[in-house]
């Protein structure tokens, strides 16, 4: 996720260096997203292609067991989120069981 919104300041930072009124372009880019201009499906796409994409199990950069994108098993809510998926979470935490 940091490097979404490192990526995501740095292409700010260069499109607003080529704008003639910078004030203006934060604006306009900053109410897009609080007011909704950014789909969520948008959001997921620039995340999807920043920090990838795993069917199965991994472990992120802080040993977390993760899964899709950036899905964290270990958190609270997980197990259940899983199962509601029709899945065993036990079987996807272990690597047996990937998502289609």
């Amino acid at each position: 996720m940091r490097k979404t919104i490192l990526i995501l300041a740095l292409c700010l930072a260069f499109v607003a260096a080529q704008s003639d009124d910078d004030d203006d372009f934060f604006y306009d880019i900053w109410s897009k997203f609080l007011g909704g201009g950014c789909t969520c499906s948008s959001i997921q796409t620039m995340v999807a292609e920043s920090e990838g994409t795993r069917s199965c199990v991994y472990k992120d950069s802080l040993g977390i067991k993760t899964i899709g994108i950036g899905f964290n098993l270990e958190k609270s809510g997980a197990k259940a989120t899983i199962q509601n998926l029709g899945l065993n979470y036990d079987s996807v935490c272990n690597g047996s069981t990937c998502l289609t």
